[in-house]
């Protein structure tokens, strides 16, 4: 069995837990009464949370892939199928369990007008379920790009010039989304050249670029954009240097961490299956906000902690029941149960 890497494995962990307080900081914000004071705190917290968390996740998905294995057009359908298993199943699964909530159950975490949606799912992803769709994108670029040897230096360029051209796509356009991928194209691909020039991670001059670029960028867009504290999710325009240069400082810092450390090794622990976390959290979280507003819960920075915890909790015990049942773990990691041979 290929030994894992303790420093990966604590960055999936780690910011799988980012990930929650950012939701559980918006849950509250849009349904709660959040004081004036706390509501800038809470502002901050969901703008810099948004701002790291999914460009890092897709540069450790880069970071993991070995694009030099992608040497032939077999190998390359081999890794498109793998991959279509591995994330087309959970996200059809819940993006039809995610319907079924919103239309009959009324537990919404996305805009779901009715099951037709479940039709656009392979051009408009339901919520958060767009990383599973936009990741498997990822493979299918880089994987070509890799097949016709394309240089490193020339898909960078690439990626990064139709990230700035499809950022002034407008939403409205049908497919958007699909525009926005390049975006996590490019984080992705940063996660290869990381890997394969490690020497940035440990060039001061690199990371004294990336720190101010980081401070400046992120610091203009909240001076500027009114309403910043809801534009870090996705790329913009004023946000693209920031999210780009956050991925090699939050690299940097995770790959320092001492792997003997028992806060380090817990959250490698369970950031072997942070996929498992990402696909049902939002759930916990909504049913949580809902439980504790109803009983009387509704100091922010209160709720924010224990909606934070129990829901790492129960994400925790659900990795083990899902573990334990063949018929849930099938829906997670279903490759483990297929032989699509090897890439």
């Amino acid at each position: 069995m290929k030994q894992r890497i303790v420093w990966l494995d604590f960055a999936k962990g780690f910011t799988m837990l980012l990930v929650i307080v950012a939701h559980c900081v918006g849950n509250i914000v849009r349904h709660a009464d959040v004081q004036s004071n706390t509501l800038v705190f809470m502002h901050i917290l969901q703008y810099y949370s948004y701002l790291i968390i999914m460009p890092v996740f897709f540069a450790i998905s880069g970071y993991l892939f070995n694009p030099d294995k992608i040497d032939s057009w077999k190998k390359y359908r081999n890794l498109l199928k793998k991959k279509a298993f591995q994330l087309g199943v959970p996200y059809i699964f819940f993006s039809v369990f995610l319907t079924f909530c919103a239309i009959i159950l009324n537990i919404k975490m996305s805009v779901i007008s009715s099951p037709t949606d479940l039709l656009l799912i392979f051009v408009r992803p339901i919520g958060y379920l767009w990383f599973l769709y936009a990741l498997y994108l990822c493979f299918v670029v880089v994987g070509l790009f890799q097949l016709f040897n394309i240089k490193m230096t020339q898909q960078f360029l690439i990626y990064l010039i139709l990230t700035i051209l499809f950022e002034f796509v407008p939403n409205t356009n049908f497919f958007a989304f699909f525009f926005q991928v390049f975006s996590w194209i490019l984080c992705f691909y940063i996660g290869i050249v990381l890997k394969t020039k490690k020497y940035i991670l440990y060039n001061k001059l690199y990371l004294v670029i990336a720190l101010l670029s980081f401070t400046i960028s992120s610091f203009l867009q909240i001076m500027l954009d009114k309403s910043w504290y809801a534009h870090s999710d996705f790329f913009q325009f004023s946000n693209t240097l920031a999210k780009l240069s956050c991925i090699l400082l939050v690299f940097k810092l995770y790959i320092s961490v001492n792997k003997n450390n028992i806060i380090v090794r817990t959250f490698a622990k369970y950031g072997v299956d942070s996929l498992i976390i990402y696909l049902i959290h939002p759930i916990i979280i909504v049913i949580l906000r809902k439980v504790f507003l109803n009983i009387g819960i509704d100091n922010s920075i209160f709720l924010l902690i224990l909606m934070t915890f129990l829901t790492w909790y129960i994400c925790i015990v659900s990795i083990k029941i899902i573990k334990k049942v063949k018929l849930f773990d099938i829906i997670f990691y279903p490759t483990k149960y297929i032989n699509l041979g090897s890439v």
